[in-house]
């Protein structure tokens, strides 16, 4: 589980990040980033009703995002806000396509 450095939980700072950051899109999701000149690297994965009814489908899909963003990208940028939005298409994809789609569109 992340500390509470590493989230993204007050409302102003991600109505920042969706106004100041790089939006990309992918298949599978909707990427904001925000690179910032100090703070913690911090993460929030959002998925909505619209992604998937079910909340187990929707919890698994969020924590396997969290995972391979914590394992590949954490320490590759440092001082970044980073938001994902998970589409419809995420949920049963191998893990091995989320982190390609996520290495091709993170600024590493």
């Amino acid at each position: 589980m992340k500390t509470k450095a590493e989230r993204l939980r007050i409302k102003e700072e991600i109505s920042n990040v969706f106004k100041k950051g790089k939006r990309r899109k992918t298949e599978y999701f909707t990427l904001w980033t925000h690179n910032k000149k100090k703070g913690p690297f911090r993460v929030l994965v959002i998925t909505s009703k619209k992604t998937d009814k079910r909340a187990v489908k929707r919890n698994t899909i969020r924590r396997r995002v969290q995972e391979i963003i914590r394992k590949d990208f954490q320490k590759k940028l440092p001082k970044t806000d980073l938001i994902v939005q998970l589409h419809k298409e995420s949920i049963g994809v191998p893990l091995k396509d989320l982190k390609e789609s996520l290495t091709h569109v993170l600024p590493v």
